[in-house]
Formats: structure tokens, C-alpha cells, sequence
């Protein structure tokens, strides 16, 4: 039978949100370029050429800066879902922990302790099993 489970590391999780939101505030410098060029359109002289010239500068900005936009939602989206999924992943694992120390607490009452310091429990109705290590100080877990 094959090996379903993959390994969440939330710290990696977190640590990619962090970069997202620094990529957007990175964002900011190259926006506010553009918004003082939208607000000051070059002025290159006043014949057929430069006034051609001048406005399709001023389409140029206007359409990087909805580019940009586009990026910065993006960013921004993958940002919440990061944190939705880490969130998500870690109130998992926190209830899986909860969990296992009530069932740690009347297993050592009646028996053996697990000397691996490895934990299976049984999830809900699909019954899955969650294996988490007892020091999961990291938060991350190895969910099947």
C-alpha cells in the first residue's frame, strides 16, 4: 500500500507570507514612480511629434501601472492564502496536540509510554491518522 501523508513545515509557510507581504511593500517605490508620471506628463515641446510622443508615454504608464496592479492583487491573494492555509495547518496540529496529551494523560495512567515519542491519532469519519512528534516545538506535523 503506498505512503499518502506529506509533511507540512509551518515555519516555511509563515516564512513565505513574510516574503509575499515584503514584496508588496516593495511594490510601493516602482507604483508611486508611475503615479507622479501619470501626474506629470513629460512635456517635450508643443509640435505633432512630441504631443504624439507625450501620449504614448501617458498609455505606456497608464497601462504599466494596471500591470503592476494586476502583480500587486496577485501578491496580495497569494499573501492571504499562505496564511489562511498555515492557519489552518497550525490550529490542525494545535487540536491534534490537545488531543494527544488528554489521550497521553490516561495512557501513562493505564499504560506504557510511547518511547519514539511519536503519536498516531484518529480524524473524524474519513479516518485518517494524524502522526505528529511529541516535541513539535517547530509546529509542523506529518499529516496521512
Amino acid at each position: 500500500m503506498a505512503d499518502h501523508s506529506f509533511f507540512v513545515h509551518l515555519q516555511s509557510l509563515s516564512n513565505f507570507a513574510s516574503e509575499l507581504q515584503t514584496q508588496l511593500a516593495g511594490m510601493a517605490t516602482p507604483i508611486g514612480h508611475l503615479d507622479s508620471m501619470t501626474g506629470s506628463p513629460m512635456q517635450l515641446g508643443d509640435f505633432g511629434e512630441a504631443n504624439a510622443l507625450a501620449a504614448a508615454n501617458q498609455a505606456a504608464v497608464a497601462e504599466m501601472t494596471e500591470l503592476l496592479g494586476q502583480v500587486q492583487q496577485a501578491i496580495s491573494f497569494a499573501e492571504n492564502i499562505t496564511n489562511t492555509v498555515a492557519t489552518g495547518y497550525q490550529e490542525a496540529d494545535q487540536n491534534v496536540a490537545g488531543g494527544m496529551q488528554s489521550g497521553a494523560n490516561a495512557a501513562s495512567a493505564s499504560g506504557p509510554s510511547n518511547p519514539d515519542g511519536v503519536w498516531a491519532a484518529n480524524m473524524g469519519a474519513s479516518a485518517a491518522s494524524t502522526n505528529v512528534s511529541s516535541g513539535n516545538s517547530g509546529g509542523e506535523g506529518v499529516w496521512t
